[in-house]
Parts: structure tokens; sequence; C-alpha cells
């Protein structure tokens, strides 16, 4: 496929979205298409204007001709019963260690550059932080479906949560934001906590009681 016919997939894929209504239904299968020959990577504008993209997330936030112009998220939720689509989605969203973080875009220039195996960058983008958010997305929902069939079935479905399929797979650890000065947060602790957690915590507390 050369970079004219990777870029009317490009072109057939954002009409789609954009068409709404019966036209989403052509999504899934024109995804599918473009993620299997990576067609988003590299292709030629009607302009002539040559695109290049290292990440998923890039090409699909940039406007329209030079990417998609929507959110990861909406194209989540129009492929959502697509397993096979939801299966290239994940892995297109991956970001192999030692690829840029941030894209460079030659039509505005870049103000910081990241690498995954460099120090962590003070002066980082806040879109760091979203971008973390479809990695991981990304990682889970792989693992899940390698690790508990069933429960991938049932994200993709629309039953479960990527997250709380993941805890209920043992693929992640349940989390929680607590306030340290607030008897109500440590109510929620206690409620939520595994018997394991709890157990720990009451010989921690034993302890500082005795030193005391």
């Amino acid at each position: 496929m050369n970079p004219k016919e990777r870029a009317r997939l490009v072109d057939a894929l954002g009409s789609a979205i954009a068409d709404g209504g019966q036209s989403l239904g052509q999504v899934p299968q024109i995804l599918r298409k473009l993620l299997e020959e990576d067609a988003w990577k590299d292709f030629e504008t009607q302009m002539g204007k040559h695109i290049t993209y290292t990440r998923f997330e890039d090409f699909v936030t940039t406007p329209p001709l030079a990417g998609l112009g929507t959110t990861v998220d909406l194209i989540k939720d129009i492929v959502s019963k697509d397993i096979e689509a939801q299966k290239l989605l994940a892995k297109a969203l991956r970001h192999p260690r030692g690829t840029n973080r941030f894209t460079i875009d030659s039509t505005v220039g870049a103000i910081y550059q990241k690498k995954d195996n460099d120090e962590p960058n003070q002066l980082a983008l806040p879109e760091e932080k979203q971008e973390k958010k479809q990695e991981r997305y990304g990682q889970r929902i792989l693992r899940l479906e390698k690790k508990a069939p069933e429960l991938y079935a049932q994200v993709l479905a629309g039953e479960k949560t990527v997250y709380a399929a993941a805890i209920e797979a043992e693929i992640d650890h349940p989390t929680m934001t607590v306030t340290l000065d607030s008897p109500k947060s440590a109510a929620s602790l206690i409620a939520k906590a595994s018997p394991v957690f709890i157990e720990e915590l009451k010989r921690l507390l034993n302890d500082i009681k005795e030193a005391l």
C-alpha cells in the first residue's frame, strides 16, 4: 500500500467518524484495515503533504487531513462491540520503550521531547498524564485477553470497566486516595482494604502503641 492509498484509508475513516449516524457502523472495519496496514504512520494527503506519526493518539487528535480530528475515547466507544478492532487499537496505543512520548509537529515545532528510557523530565507537557492513562489501558486490555478471556469479553460488552476487570483478574491492585487527617478516610480505608492489609495495619499500630 503506497502513501496515497494509505491516505484514502485515513480519509475514509475520518469521513465515517465525522458523518456519524449509520456511517459509524463502517468505522470498525475501516479501523481494522488501517491498523493492520499501519496506514496511520505514514501517508500523503490530497494536498500532497507527507505525514508521519510515531504515536496513534497524535494521529487521532490532529485535525483533518493530517489526522482524524477526534478523541481516542470516542473511537473506543465506536468499536466497543468489535473484538478484533479493540485488540488492534490496544496494540496501537502501546508505547514501545525508547520511542518518543511526544510527537514533533513540523508545522508547529516541539517545546519538549522525552523518551521512555530517559530520566523524568520536570518540564514534561501536561498531556503526559493522559498519555500514561492511554498506555495503561492498552497494557491492561492485552493482559486481560491473555490471562482472563471471560473478563476481557465482559469489558468489550460494556459490563465491566477495564480497571475493575484488571483488579478481578489480579493484574492490578486496588487503590484509593485518602485524606490523612480525615476520620472518614480512615473508615473508608478499613471498609475497602483486604484482610491481609488490615492484619498488617493492626500489627503496625500495635507496634506503635507498645513503643509509646
